[in-house]
Formats: structure tokens, C-alpha cells, sequence
């Protein structure tokens, strides 16, 4: 059965002669092969059509919305973040379906530059020439499960909405995460904390 348009009156003044006789609103509906307007004619009775909408209340307005996608175009909130400090009376799914509604933007993930001295770049060249030869001495070298803990965050999985109508961001990292406590697991549980803290502990 269609759905959409409101009854005319002929099919007003129909569900009105069938209903006295007696009809349930199904019956009706099928009769003027009509859908859910018959139901809310006969609820709404005097006020069906006036307002042209029956569905519920929106919950978010449109000023509350516009303030929702200036949040995730500054780029350093994710949607339940904005969820939880505007204070929403909706889901973070639902901000969720407001944000990928812009066509501006778009959630992706930041690009990673490391911020690297002169002295480690040159650190790093060193270290590569004084190893490029090696082949059997691998044989010797014990590379362990481990768990690396930045002060700066993670190493990755850093994402945001970008507004493309923007340059991209770029997630800035120093030289060990700023610092980090690293956990080893081998042949022995070892406890290691990266030199660039103060204090450490020997393996």
C-alpha cells in the first residue's frame, strides 16, 4: 500500500462512513489501499493534516548540529568526545551519522612525522653502515616479544575529522615516544625503562 500523502477529503469522508460501520483501521486501509494515514486520521481526527509531520520530536536542532561539526573540524575531538561534553540527549552513533553527513568531512588518520634531530639521523646512517654487511651474526641477535608504553601516546592508530576543505594534520612524535616504559618477555621476564627517563632500571 503507498505511503506518504496525506488523505484527501473524499478518503477522509470514506474512513468516516466505514468506521461507522463498524470497520477496523486495517480494513479500511485496505479498502482505499492506503497505509499508516488511516491509523493517524483516526487519531488525530480534527488536527490530521494540519501540521504535516508525525513523527517524533527531533531531538537535536539545527543550531546544536552546526555546533557539532565545528567541534570535529577543529580536529582534536573524536565523536564520543563531543558526545560526552555537549551533553547530547542522543547516541554517539548518532553524532556519528551527523559528522559522516558533511561533505566536508571525512574520518581518516593522521600522518606520522617523526621529529628527528641531525644527531639521529646521523645516529641512524651509522648504524646502518656499521650493519650492512652482517649475514651469519644475525644468528645471534634474540628479537623478543615486547610492549612499549609512550608518554606521548600511542604509535598510531591516531585518527580525526578532517575538514578537506584543510591541510591534514600530522601526528608529531619524538625520538621514543618522549620517553617510555618497555616490557620484554623471553626467556625471562626483563623490566627496562628508556634511558630518557630519569632514573632506570638495568636489565
Amino acid at each position: 500500500m503507498p505511503r506518504g500523502k496525506v488523505l484527501s477529503s473524499e478518503e477522509r469522508a470514506r474512513v468516516c462512513a466505514y468506521k461507522e460501520m463498524g470497520l477496523a483501521n486495517r480494513q479500511i486501509a485496505k479498502r482505499l489501499n492506503r497505509s499508516s494515514c488511516v491509523n493517524n486520521f483516526v487519531r488525530l481526527d480534527a488536527q490530521y493534516g494540519k501540521n504535516g509531520k508525525y513523527g517524533g520530536t527531533r531531538k537535536l536542532s539545527e543550531a546544536t548540529k552546526r555546533l557539532i561539526v565545528r567541534q570535529a573540524k577543529a580536529g582534536n575531538m573524536s565523536s564520543s568526545q563531543i558526545f560526552a561534553s555537549c551533553r547530547l540527549p542522543v547516541t554517539s552513533r548518532r553524532v556519528r551519522q551527523i559528522l559522516n553527513q558533511d561533505p566536508n568531512l571525512v574520518f581518516k588518520k593522521r600522518k606520522r612525522k617523526p621529529a628527528l634531530s641531525a644527531t639521529h639521523k646521523l645516529e641512524r646512517l651509522r648504524f646502518a653502515e656499521n650493519h650492512m654487511s652482517w649475514t651469519s651474526e644475525w644468528n645471534h641477535v634474540v628479537f623478543s616479544d615486547e610492549k612499549k608504553f609512550n608518554l606521548d601516546g600511542p604509535d598510531g592508530f591516531q585518527y580525526y575529522w578532517h575538514d578537506l576543505r584543510q591541510e591534514e594534520q600530522v601526528q608529531m612524535s619524538r625520538n621514543f615516544g618522549g620517553g617510555s616504559v618497555l616490557l620484554r618477555f623471553g626467556q625471562r621476564f626483563v623490566f627496562k625503562v628508556n634511558p630518557t627517563l630519569r632514573g632506570s632500571t638495568p636489565e
